[in-house]
């Protein structure tokens, strides 16, 4: 916990509380021994009479689950103290420069400017979904929202670019204001390999700030209180669940595999030299390399979880899908998540 404090107005006068940041230790090792390197930044108002700003860090599980990992109390959301916040937050985690890690947020100026000069060679994605409500404030066409989630959902440069000549075939105003949002922070076409998550929706923080929208109406050390608490019994319900799991992967994400080894059916394969295969999806033909765990959809770079062209390929040569996943989508991993909790006051 760091607390800081302005000076008096005279010599021997109290102090004035200026700001404060709290990172708990379980929460962030936790973080750094078992979650994907993905983190999301947000702010939020505090409804107390003295009012003032929360900013908070959230990384994801294995189950796709909130994991909080610092907060702080600040007067204003500004260049100055978003700085410190994602300094202090670097020190705790890590993080160097930031090349092994992805930023999720909102455009909000101080923010943007401290992860670029904190976390330089982050990876810093834009919330899709407020990139939209900004792009489409003074036209409310269904049509052009559509489209945009088409170009924001594209994993592949020539979906991005195929979607893209669509928007401004329909509208050439919509597309050229579109191009001003810089689309490479917020579609999946552009995004770097390696976070294991396709997240372009800033929905870790949005959940959190759910989570707090009571304890944000407190007094400040209430508020404070009401968060460690809600911590502490997320964490201690968590460990129950995860030590009840007796499926390889998180629940979510054995569902999802299920699922698509059941679309991965309606596939065609044909074989080629080489670990390679050529997979047939409704016509559109995909190249899957299973020694690189690579296809040419992306999605299976993108989050490393098979996608159904590779779960084809997988399926007929009797492989074991555990073998393809990332480590941090299984049952094991989701444990260390929670085997260590915030300890009670």
């Amino acid at each position: 916990m760091v607390i800081e404090t302005i000076p008096g107005a005279t010599p021997g006068s109290k102090q004035r509380f200026d700001r404060l940041y709290v990172c708990f230790t379980s929460q962030r090792e936790s973080w750094i021994e078992s979650c994907r390197p993905i983190i999301g930044l947000d702010g939020a108002f505090l409804k107390w009479d003295i009012k003032g700003h929360l900013l908070a860090a959230v990384g994801r599980d294995g189950d796709n689950r909130i994991v909080p990992i610092a907060w702080a109390v600040v007067e204003i959301e500004n260049n100055v103290n978003w700085e410190w916040f994602v300094k202090l937050l670097k020190s705790d985690l890590g993080l160097q420069e930031g090349a092994t890690t992805t930023i999720i947020s909102d455009k909000q100026k101080g923010l943007v400017n401290a992860v670029k000069n904190e976390l330089p060679e982050a990876e810093h994605r834009m919330c899709s979904r407020h990139i939209l409500a900004n792009w489409k404030r003074d036209n409310k066409d269904p049509e052009l929202e559509r489209l945009f989630w088409k170009i924001a959902g594209s994993y592949t440069l020539g979906d991005y670019q195929e979607h893209m000549d669509t928007l401004k075939k329909y509208c050439s105003g919509a597309f050229n204001s579109l191009q001003k949002t810089n689309p490479n922070t917020w579609s999946r076409a552009f995004f770097r390999l390696g976070s294991d998550c396709n997240d372009n929706l800033n929905n870790l923080s949005e959940s959190f700030n759910k989570t707090i929208r009571e304890a944000r109406k407190k007094p400040l050390l209430e508020m404070l209180e009401d968060i460690r608490r809600q911590c502490m019994v997320r964490n201690a319900k968590r460990a129950i669940i995860a030590s009840h799991s007796k499926t390889k992967f998180t629940k979510k994400v054995h569902l999802e595999v299920e699922k698509t080894k059941e679309k991965a059916k309606d596939c065609i394969r044909y074989m080629a030299c080489g670990n390679v295969h050529e997979i047939d999806d409704g016509g559109v033909a995909y190249s899957v390399d299973m020694d690189l765990k690579t296809c040419g959809c992306l999605k299976w770079q993108l989050r490393r979880i098979p996608c159904i062209h590779a779960s084809c390929v997988i399926t007929a040569k009797k492989l074991k899908m555990e073998d393809f996943v990332s480590k941090y989508y299984t049952s094991d991993m989701w444990r260390v998540t929670y085997s260590r909790g915030i300890r009670p006051v």
